[in-house]
C-alpha cells in the first residue's frame, strides 16, 4: 500500500466522519421533499437507493477490525434502511415504500459481500 493511502487508512476519525457524513445524506436524501434535492433521480430510484447504502457498507472497512464485525455492519445498516421507510411513511412528505427498503438491503448486503470477499487481499485490517 503507498505511503499515502496507508496514512489516510489510518486515520479513524477521516473514516467516522465519512460514514457520519453519508449517514447524514442517506438521511436527507430520504427524509425532504424530492423536489427540495439538488439532485434528481431520473426515474433510477432504486438504483440510487442500493448504490448509497453499498458506499454505505464499504466505508465501514477501515474501522472493522474483523471479518465477523461485517455482520453488525450489515445488521446496523439494514435496520437503517428499514427505519428511513418507516419514518417517509410517518412524516407524510414520502412514503413508505417496500421496494426502496429491497434495494437499501440489497446495497448493504453487495456491500458487505464485496468486502468479506476481499477483506484479507485488499487494505487488509488494521
Amino acid at each position: 500500500m503507498s505511503s499515502l493511502v496507508s496514512r489516510l487508512w489510518h486515520r479513524r476519525p477521516l473514516w467516522w466522519s465519512l460514514n457520519v457524513g453519508v449517514l447524514i445524506v442517506i438521511t436527507l436524501a430520504s427524509l425532504l421533499s424530492p423536489g427540495n434535492l439538488p439532485v434528481s433521480t431520473g426515474g433510477h430510484d432504486k438504483l440510487w437507493h442500493a448504490t448509497a447504502y453499498f458506499i454505505a457498507a464499504l466505508l465501514w472497512r477501515p474501522l472493522l477490525r474483523r471479518p465477523l464485525s461485517l455482520v453488525v455492519v450489515w445488521i446496523a445498516l439494514v435496520a437503517y434502511g428499514a427505519l428511513m421507510e418507516v419514518l417517509q411513511g410517518i412524516g407524510g412528505v414520502r412514503s413508505f415504500e417496500w421496494l426502496d427498503m429491497l434495494a437499501n438491503g440489497s446495497g448493504v448486503t453487495a456491500g458487505t459481500l464485496v468486502l468479506a470477499l476481499l477483506w484479507q487481499r485488499v487494505l487488509p485490517p488494521r
